[in-house]
């Protein structure tokens, strides 16, 4: 009978992704277990391999985190709206870019990677200008 999971695969991401963040893409996977109160080979056997892990670790998600919240105009002063809408997009690449730049320098295929990556951060583009269209429109009714 296999044992129990005791930690979430979330948790060993979030713990893969600040361990890289704060030590470099070629952290040791111990490191990154003991902080787990797990072994390496436990990692490996979750993802399959330390590449697996450290893209899906590291790739920004498919549909950028602040793109639901601003598919439309909420009501608020568009200036408002405006600053708030910006500032999400910042704390994403923020959070974003220090992320895929590990996975360039940690010296995974860069086909791989950038597979990984995808368009999600740039689907969000899509987004921002349908939001600024319907935001000319409204300034223009004011």
């Amino acid at each position: 009978m296999a044992r129990p999971r005791t930690i979430t695969d979330e948790q060993i991401l979030g713990t893969m992704r600040s361990s890289v963040l704060e030590h470099g893409p070629a952290v040791s996977l111990d490191l990154v277990a003991e902080k787990l109160g797990v072994t390496g080979p436990a990692l490996l056997k979750r993802f399959g391999s330390r590449q697996k892990l450290m893209i899906e670790a590291l790739k920004p998600p498919e549909i950028p985190t602040w793109v639901e919240q601003h598919r439309a105009l909420d009501g608020r002063p568009l200036q408002e709206q405006l600053e708030t809408l910006f500032t999400d997009i910042w704390t994403f690449f923020s959070e974003a870019v220090p992320c895929v730049m590990a996975l360039r320098e940690s010296g995974i295929e860069d086909q791989l990677w950038q597979k990984a990556v995808g368009p999600g951060p740039l689907r969000g583009l899509t987004v921002l200008v349908k939001w600024l269209e319907l935001a000319q429109g409204e300034a223009l009714i004011d």
